[in-house]
């Protein structure tokens, strides 16, 4: 099987999307410990607690990766993933309140966000291997590497600097938030539209939208 310029141009789109993904997960995990000392005045022993439970939703989530997709296959997955994450994230800022309940519904949501951002890795990297071929699989996952660290570097200067005049602005605090949401909102629309074989690629792919990365059996049964 031959992967033409149009695949390769897809694989391209998918590295940004993982790029995107990196930015976006850095960019929470830096900022959430500043909002929660700025708008609580959490210490570091309460973030670690926080932190903790988020690791362990984490876990389980990427435990659970390969029953989604076999349920409802990779590219929904790593959409719902990724629309979760945004919208999670994004409510957790806007909607911090002073009180108890608040409090705990903000950790809930951007728990959320950093689990939902973690478990789309894969499920990204997996779609966009796809797009190239077998003999190019090595130089793709390097480059999707390269694509992840870039975007977390972009995140790891960008969110400080977007926290910090926020204030400025009438969303304040919750605008780089904002900001990450609108990128998943693209970089989900992308996922969806990017991977969907037209008709000459059909022959090529098999059902893209039904194949996980822990399937390698599926392929052969539809082939």
């Amino acid at each position: 099987v031959e992967f033409g310029w149009c695949m390769r141009v897809k694989f391209v789109i998918m590295s940004v999307v993982v790029a995107i993904q990196g930015m976006c997960l850095s960019q929470a995990t830096i900022l959430w410990p500043f909002f929660l000392r700025d708008n609580y005045g959490w210490d570091t022993q309460n973030y670690s607690i926080a932190l903790f439970v988020t690791s362990l939703t984490t876990t389980g989530g990427l435990g659970l990766i390969p029953m989604f997709e076999r349920r409802w296959g990779s590219r929904p997955t790593a959409v719902f993933a990724m629309l979760l994450a945004g919208a999670s994230g994004m409510l957790s800022f806007v909607m911090a309140k002073q009180h108890t309940v608040a409090i705990m519904l903000h950790v809930a949501l951007m728990g959320t966000c950093i689990t939902a951002l973690t478990v789309v890795d894969p499920c990204l990297k997996s779609l966009a291997s796809l797009c190239m071929s077998q003999g190019a699989q090595g130089r793709s996952f390097g480059f999707m590497a390269t694509a992840q660290a870039i975007g977390s570097m972009t995140g790891n200067l960008a969110a400080p600097y977007l926290y910090s005049t926020s204030n400025h602005y009438a969303m304040g605090s919750s605008l780089p938030m904002s900001i990450a949401c609108v990128l998943l909102l693209v970089a989900s629309g992308a996922t969806y539209l990017v991977i969907v074989p037209n008709p000459r690629e059909k022959a090529k792919v098999h059902k893209l939208d039904y194949l996980g990365p822990l399937m390698p059996k599926r392929l052969d049964k539809e082939s």
